[in-house]
Parts: C-alpha cells; structure tokens; sequence
C-alpha cells in the first residue's frame, strides 16, 4: 500500500471516528432534552458498576420526587417522614425492575462515567404492574378477613397501603368493595384502623410461683 494510500485511509478513519463521537454526543443531549420521552442520570465512580448504580440512583431519585409530589396532596394523616417513606418503597422494586435502561459509557475505568436512560413509557408499564399488585393485595386482605384470618388481613392491607404510597396513581386507584367503589387511599387506613378497634384482649385466668406468673 502506498503512503498516500495509506495517509487517507488514516484520514478517512479519524473524520469517521470524530462524527461518531459526534454523533452519540448529540444523541444524549437530544435525549437529555426530551423530558417528556425519558427519564435520565448520569454517573461516575471508580468502576463501571459504580457509576452505573450513580446514574440509575438519579433515575430512581427523579421517579421518587415525582411520587412523593402527587401524594401529598392525597394523603389522609400527617407523615414527617413521606419524602422518605416514598423513596425507601420505590428503591425496594426500582433497581429490579428498571431492567429497560440503556446504558451509554461515556468514559471507561478507572474514572468511569456512565449515561442511563429510560422512555417514560416503560416507566408506566411498571407502574401498571404494581397497580395490579396493589388490588391484588388489597382483595386477599378482604379474602382473609372474611375467613377470620385477622393476622393475614393486617399484613395484606398493610403491604397494600405501602406498595400504594410509591405508585403517582395513589388517589386514583380504586375496588370495587360490595358493588361499591372505594378509593384505596382512604379505604386502606380505614380498614386497618377499624380491624385494631375491633381487637379485644382480655386475661382468662393467672398461674403464679415463686418466680414468675403465667397470664393465660
């Protein structure tokens, strides 16, 4: 090969490698831009896995801000700690199932930067999913209830009112609750409350010694 041949094959390579750099630059801004389309975060740390779990903490973080914005307006008691309430519940399922991220590298180790992003879209086919597992939730309390299964009524309510706190839907979702429809938001604490009132402990007979006495 010649060395001219050889000067513009190298030429030909360097303009190719600059539009491409280019061009993936210009794709991240575009998406950075678009917010009505993705959810994104940006990420650095000394390894690759590190910065990515930076850049999708920032993607959770965002998804958490908008949460804990629509349910203050809709909550029913007083809660100090709903900003953490809400991010604690959507980090225990985000990381698992944002599983439809990209991932861009933007720099490789040791100072590794990382960008993450993701279409709102897929966003809200999550969040369809845990609405369905909200009322699923929320009926097998009913279920258990009416089988005097209190315990398992507790914990189906319970885990129902938690899920329903990181969902932005929460005062929009609703059972059908004796061919009536009731509002989760309310209905849960309602039922939860009323299961604790209704509770009755009482002291049937005391065995004493010595040392100790047994209340049976």
């Amino acid at each position: 090969m010649t060395k001219l041949k050889v000067h513009a094959l190298v030429c030909s390579l360097v303009l190719f490698c600059g539009y491409s750099g280019r061009a993936t630059a210009q794709s991240i801004d575009d998406i950075r831009a678009d917010h009505q389309t993705y959810v994104t975060g940006t990420g650095s740390g000394s390894t690759l896995k590190a910065a990515d779990q930076t850049a999708l903490t920032e993607i959770i973080e965002q998804i958490s801000l908008q949460i804990q914005s629509n349910f203050e307006t809709v909550k029913t008691e007083k809660d100090k700690n709903l900003k953490e309430t809400v991010r604690d519940v959507v980090k225990t399922y985000s990381n698992a199932t944002l599983t439809n991220t990209e991932r861009i590298i933007l720099q490789d180790e040791p100072n590794a930067r990382v960008f993450r992003y993701i279409k709102r879209s897929e966003i809200f086919k999550i969040f369809e999913a845990r609405k369905n597992k909200i009322v699923e939730l929320a009926r097998n309390g009913i279920i258990s209830l009416g089988n005097f299964q209190v315990a398992d009524a507790l914990r189906y309510f319970y885990w129902s009112q938690t899920l329903l706190r990181s969902h932005p839907e929460a005062s929009e979702i609703g059972l059908e609750v004796g061919g009536k429809s009731e509002l989760l938001v309310a209905w849960l604490p309602l039922q939860i409350n009323q299961i604790f009132s209704d509770l009755k402990l009482a002291i049937d007979s005391v065995e004493s010694n010595s040392n100790f006495s047994n209340y049976l």
